[in-house]
Order: structure tokens, then C-alpha cells, then sequence
């Protein structure tokens, strides 16, 4: 359905559709030089119809040579490869780049130390691999799994006991696993905070769960609450200037709500930036 695609190298349209677009792709490209026979017949055509591409292509080698996915990142920080990936983005920038100025290299840079910084900020609050302790009503202290009926102690004005379903497990880029109940999902997520969160276009249970699940796994930000001893992973969310954050407990695991902020934080007594890849935060 791409076949015949004639459009400028700059066209945003191969950011996505430079081959390979699919498993056993056999298109390609070619290049038409201003100035020859060719350019003077050629006119830029572009399909009406435009297939969706299959996650993991996508992507213009123009673009992307220089990119790291997170596996990659994570491989990189994990076994202290830092330096010679530096050197070898050094050496691609060098071959593509006759005046010898690479932003890309830059940015290779900021996004290791990057990556590096949000999982130190995590090991140095958590740990690696760990998996929170929960009480079943049986009375056994167990490792946490989805779907057990758990013993919660409630902190608020009733001070008291109650049984509730672990709903789902949430894991973190070191390992580490969290979960939220039945309790703290329908209360505080959906009850207590579900006007502000429709405002900013969460309207079911499903989407909350997904948001929390990426959340934790990719956070964009980390907050260290000191008088809740919590962590906070935040996301950008499309609405402008609006971060959520899923809140943790460090020595329980469990996520019990979620934290709506448009302002930034500011690093006081109680609230500490670890780590944020947003602009003005």
C-alpha cells in the first residue's frame, strides 16, 4: 500500500515508514538526486490510505541510529558500559557529521546518566528484587501475589482491621514488586481523587491500573515523601503542565493513591526530587 511513495528525505512521513515495516518486509527505499533526469519527472505522492505499523519497527534509521531503547539503557548502567558506548556514539558522530558537532552524542549521554540516576534513586529507597510481606487472613506472612484476600490495617479515623483482595502487582525496572487492593483502589483512586482524575481524562478503573502499571516500571519522576516514607513515581500525563503520581509505601509495598500535581515540587523537609526527566520540574 506504500509502494510509489515519493516525498522529500526531510518528510516527517519516514520518521515511521522507512523500511522494514513489518516481519518479512521486502520494500526499500531509494534516493532521487536533485539536479538528474529523474528529479525533473518525479512529482511527491503519498498514499491516501496508510497502514498501521507493528510495534518494534516504526522507526527511520536516519532518526534512530543513535537512539537506546530502555533494554538497552538498562544493560548499559547494569554492567558499567557507560564509557565505551560514549566512545563508539563518539566515533558514529565523527563518521556523520563533517563539522564534527553532534547533538546526538549529547543526548546518548544525558540519557544514560538519566537512566543511571532514576535507578539509583530507586536501589538507594527499595533495593533490588524485592517483594513486599503481607499478612493472608489465615494468619500466615506471606510474599505477595495477586488475587490473595490480605489483612490491611486502615489509618484512618477508624484506626482498625479489614480483609481486602490484592487486585494487582505492580513491578518496578530493579525488580521490585508493589501492589494495590481492592480497598485503596476503589476508595482513594476512584472514590476520593475521581473528579480530579476525569478532569485529566482517567475515566475507568482499567485506565488507572494501566497509568500506575507504567508509572513504576518508566517513571519520568521520582518524589521521596519523608512524612508518609513513600516514593512517588510520576508520569506526564498529554494534559499540559500535569503530572500524576502513584504513591508507594517504602516498607509496605502498597500503592494506596495517587497524586495530582500541576505545580513542581519543591525539595523541603517532607517532599525530595530523586530524580526527573521534565522540564521544569
Amino acid at each position: 500500500r506504500l509502494d510509489g511513495t515519493r516525498l522529500p528525505p526531510d518528510d516527517p512521513f519516514w520518521v515511521t515508514y522507512t523500511p522494514p515495516n513489518h516481519f518479512n518486509c521486502r520494500s526499500t527505499v531509494r534516493a532521487i538526486f536533485k539536479g538528474s533526469e529523474e528529479a525533473k519527472r518525479v512529482r511527491k505522492w503519498k498514499p491516501k490510505s496508510i497502514p498501521e505499523i507493528p510495534e518494534g519497527f516504526a522507526a527511520s534509521p536516519l532518526d534512530s541510529w543513535w537512539k537506546l531503547t530502555d533494554g538497552m539503557l538498562k544493560r548499559i548502567v547494569k554492567y558499567g558500559l557507560k564509557d565505551e558506548v560514549l566512545k563508539e556514539a563518539r566515533k558514529s558522530c565523527r563518521k556523520n557529521f563533517e563539522d564534527w558537532e553532534c547533538p546526538e552524542f549529547e543526548e546518548v549521554r544525558k540519557l544514560i546518566d538519566s537512566h543511571f540516576q532514576r535507578r539509583e534513586a530507586i536501589k538507594k529507597l527499595i533495593g533490588e528484587g524485592k517483594a513486599p510481606k503481607v499478612i493472608l487472613v489465615d494468619g500466615r506472612v506471606v510474599e505477595v501475589e495477586k488475587g490473595q484476600v490480605i489483612e490491611l490495617f486502615v489509618h484512618d479515623a477508624t484506626q482498625k482491621w479489614i480483609r481486602s483482595k490484592v487486585v494487582e502487582i505492580f513491578e518496578d525496572e530493579l525488580g521490585n514488586r508493589y501492589y494495590i487492593t481492592e480497598f485503596h483502589l476503589r476508595k482513594h483512586l476512584l472514590k476520593d481523587n475521581l473528579e480530579k482524575l476525569k478532569k485529566v481524562g482517567f475515566t475507568s478503573e482499567k485506565q488507572i491500573v494501566s497509568f500506575v502499571r507504567k508509572a513504576i516500571k518508566r517513571p519520568q519522576v521520582i518524589v521521596y515523601d519523608a512524612d508518609k516514607n513513600a516514593i512517588l513515581f510520576g508520569r506526564k500525563i498529554e494534559t499540559e503542565g500535569i503530572i500524576l503520581l502513584p504513591t508507594v509505601g517504602i516498607d509496605s509495598g502498597e500503592v494506596k493513591t495517587i497524586l495530582i500535581r500541576r505545580n513542581k515540587f519543591q525539595n523541603t523537609r517532607r517532599y525530595k526530587v530523586l530524580h526527573s526527566e521534565v522540564e521544569g520540574w
